[in-house]
């Protein structure tokens, strides 16, 4: 994938703590199809709001903290048709991962193959759902800049297109599960929430 780096310094990003709250599965914005296509040039809003939703998927609290991969611009309450993936040819896991920004995008084609694998959602913390999806796809969008980049993605990266595509028409993972399961993440995370409150109360 072409790659649009936010060249911030982890001194910035610390500084700057503006971040949007992620939205719940309850909220409508997440049930409802995002219509709205980016404009280029981009205008300094716009701009703004992908710049405020990258701090988002780097400084994420709670369960997902710091292991947010994607976030879709409806899952803040953006009524635009992009979201963010990590750049997975660098670590997606560290603070400083670069972002890439997908806009208006299409699935072109799908591969008859398929596979059930474990999905996640910043949305959907609770619990983990797995999805049967088509292994390989082929997609266009444009990045950053506005350019339209058609390309072939298998393996995590074409399921996470395909989870984050969903967030925009409206439908998240738990209405394409095939079963639905406790996430660990989630387990661990009370756990120490239980524990830090436990040693305040001592």
């Amino acid at each position: 994938m072409k790659k649009f780096v936010f060249k911030k310094t982890l001194k910035s990003i610390k500084q700057k703590a503006d971040i949007y709250n992620i939205l719940s599965q309850n909220d409508i914005q997440l049930t409802t199809q995002v219509k709205k296509e980016v404009i280029f040039p981009l205008n300094q809003e716009v701009e703004d709001q992908i710049d405020k939703l990258v701090d988002t998927l780097r400084l994420n609290k709670g369960v997902y903290e710091k292991r947010g991969v994607a976030i879709a611009a409806n899952q803040v309450g953006l009524d635009l048709r992009f979201f963010l993936l990590a750049d997975y040819d660098a670590n997606p896991f560290d603070i400083q991962k670069r972002i890439l920004t997908i806009c208006n995008p299409q699935i072109l084609d799908k591969s008859k193959e398929t596979s059930e694998e474990e999905e996640g959602c910043l949305s959907i913390p609770e619990q983990v759902a797995f999805v049967t999806r088509p292994i390989s796809i082929l997609v266009e969008y444009q990045n950053i800049m506005g350019k339209k980049i058609k390309q072939e993605l298998s393996g995590l990266q074409a399921r996470i297109f395909q989870h984050e595509i969903d967030h925009l028409d409206g439908i998240h993972m738990l209405q394409r599960a095939n079963r639905v399961e406790v996430n660990p993440l989630y387990v661990q995370y009370q756990n120490k929430q239980k524990a830090l409150q436990n040693q305040k109360e001592l």
